[in-house]
């Protein structure tokens, strides 16, 4: 376990070093990304089908395009996406750090937004989601806005925005029986984001 963690630092070690040499580098096209010139700290929504996709597009109160959502970071050789998930097949269990291609490699459709910042805080949302990718954060499946040893999705996101932002455009709007939940739809739909690109494939309906 401890060897384990050493290589995750070391490689959050890595990616930072790489940033802080080259901020905001556009990365090469995913496979199923097209030809966007994306940046440092960009949000990426994705889509994926399943039944546990469908309970997180179906959480957002009006759009119920995407299931999923991560921070892009990238090096000079490679792009990643920094996210929080539970995924049993891929070994995953919590705030993780996957190479865009195989982070979209069942993904239905996607999107990427930038938030309207400048580029130097821009590229500090990139370098705050991987320390949190190092500091073995696990999945929350209480969805529980009060701790922060454990996030969702889109917790994730809100805690790094909120480090990052002032005031944090990201809010939960979700509340039931008195708890806050963030839903992905509370990610990009505010005033302080720019949708960059999209794309879905013909069979993904809204």
């Amino acid at each position: 376990m401890e060897s384990s963690r050493r290589k995750k630092i070391s490689y959050y070690c890595l990616l930072v070093a790489c940033l802080s040499v080259t901020p905001l580098l556009p990365f090469p096209a995913a496979q199923a990304a097209g030809p966007g010139a994306y940046q440092n700290g960009d949000l990426i929504l994705r889509r994926s089908e399943g039944i546990f996709s469908d309970i997180a597009r179906n959480f957002s109160p009006t759009d119920k395009r995407f299931s999923h959502v991560g921070i892009i970071v990238s090096d000079k050789q490679q792009t990643y996406v920094v996210h929080s998930v539970h995924d049993l097949d891929k070994g995953f269990n919590g705030v993780v750090i996957e190479r865009l291609d195989a982070f979209l490699t069942e993904a239905t459709g996607w999107a990427v937004y930038r938030l309207k910042l400048e580029k130097k805080l821009l590229h500090q949302f990139a370098t705050t989601a991987l320390q949190y990718a190092s500091q073995d954060i696990a999945f929350d499946s209480h969805f529980d806005l009060a701790t922060r040893n454990a996030m969702y999705c889109t917790e994730f996101i809100w805690r790094v925005s909120e480090t990052i932002t002032r005031p944090n455009p990201i809010r939960p709007t979700i509340n039931l029986s008195g708890a806050l939940y963030i839903s992905i739809e509370d990610i990009y739909r505010h005033d302080r984001v720019t949708l960059i690109e999209s794309k879905f494939t013909e069979k993904t309906h809204q």
